[in-house]
């Protein structure tokens, strides 16, 4: 909080009431999870979302008649307020397109691009005779940069015309109970004359191995052409550099590329594992149940089959799978598995990667109760 908002009242939204959500550019719909988490009584008026695995996704989390208003570009605030019956929204979150800002994008910007359909959120909001209560912002800390401080002091200005104050901070998960180095720019937004106040940080008590599965299918593994394959990228992201240990405290960020088969934004571990031999015929994988319950296949080792050595610690590198990912973004298990029964392995890394670490929403909604 800054000087100016001392003698500022907090601004609260009442939890004893029922709290009207809408989501533009939905997802899954990770804040809403939080708002059900802290176990309120949320109703939610609708969502924008056009991806349809996201749109299946939502659905199967939140209700199968919940109101999908489609592309941003073709919903007006009107729509919004007769959904809610003409009544006030209590939130608005807008988590706009970052694949014009993200250095892992083109960084093209916020004009007439994807990322700059956050526009549409001010337009929305004008035509809207009731203004939300508090809106939430949610994108890459790339949108603070010098390189786009012109577009963001348009919406931050714009929407302090609009009639509201608005708190920005820069949160990682990683400060936040979740074992994920994921740095996201949020902005709440209040009624004019009230103040925010970011959550403290909660300290980092899982690491890495908390989140991963037991029994992991030979498919996540990579095999030799697949690593050779993965030297030869040109890119900043460097996925064979940052290959993380199972005992690591926590993981680089999921991006909505990592994990597919083969992406440059993957997000790589190693685990350990010890051969056995049985017989002269060959090995056999005996897992580490300290570090890596996992059997392996044989195949993919490159280790002589005649040596005369009873056992030998190997390393193998793999992906996340989708649930590891789902886990890193703090969803239940009951949530991932309603999410897995509706989208296929590459529709679900792209979900993960997309969304909002589900806890840093729950401890910023927190400070609004």
């Amino acid at each position: 909080m800054d000087l100016f908002s001392l003698d500022k009242k907090a601004f609260k939204i009442d939890k004893n009431k029922q709290i009207k959500i809408f989501e533009a550019f939905a997802g899954y719909g990770s804040q809403s999870l939080a708002l059900k988490i802290l176990k309120l009584n949320i109703k939610i008026i609708g969502f924008s979302e056009v991806d349809k695995s996201a749109i299946r996704a939502y659905r199967e989390l939140h209700g199968k008649d919940t109101i999908n208003f489609g592309d941003i570009c073709k919903v007006n605030g009107s729509d919004i307020e007769n959904a809610n019956n003409k009544k006030q929204l209590d939130i608005l979150t807008y988590s706009f397109p970052c694949t014009d800002l993200s250095k892992a994008g083109k960084q093209m910007g916020l004009k007439n691009t994807r990322s700059g359909l956050v526009f549409q959120i001010i337009r929305i909001l004008k035509e809207m005779e009731q203004k939300p209560k508090v809106l939430l912002l949610e994108n890459v800390p790339d949108l603070l940069s010098p390189k786009f401080k012109e577009g963001w002091h348009i919406i931050y200005n714009e929407i302090e015309n609009l009639g509201y104050d608005n708190y920005v901070a820069t949160l990682n998960a990683k400060d936040f109970g979740v074992a994920q180095n994921r740095n996201r720019v949020f902005m709440v937004s209040v009624p004019k004359g009230y103040s925010y106040s970011f959550p403290p940080k909660i300290l980092l008590v899982k690491k890495l191995k908390d989140y991963l599965e037991e029994n992991v299918a030979e498919k996540y593994y990579l095999i030799d052409e697949q690593i050779k394959q993965i030297k030869n990228w040109n890119t900043y992201q460097k996925p064979l550099e940052r290959v993380k240990s199972i005992e690591d405290d926590y993981i680089q960020t999921i991006t909505a590329k990592s994990n597919t088969t083969m992406s440059s934004g993957m997000v790589l571990i190693k685990e350990k594992t010890i051969l056995d031999i049985k017989s002269s015929k060959g090995y056999c994988a005996k897992p580490n149940r300290e570090i890596a319950p996992t059997m392996y296949a044989q195949a993919h080792y490159g280790i002589a089959i005649n040596s005369k050595v009873s056992e030998k610690s190997i390393l193998k590198i793999r992906k996340l799978t989708p649930r590891e990912a789902f886990r890193l973004m703090d969803v239940h298990e009951k949530d991932i598995d309603k999410i897995l029964n509706v989208v296929s392995d590459t529709q679900a890394y792209k979900l993960a990667g997309n969304s909002i670490v589900v806890n840093v929403l729950v401890q910023i909604f927190k400070e609004l109760l």
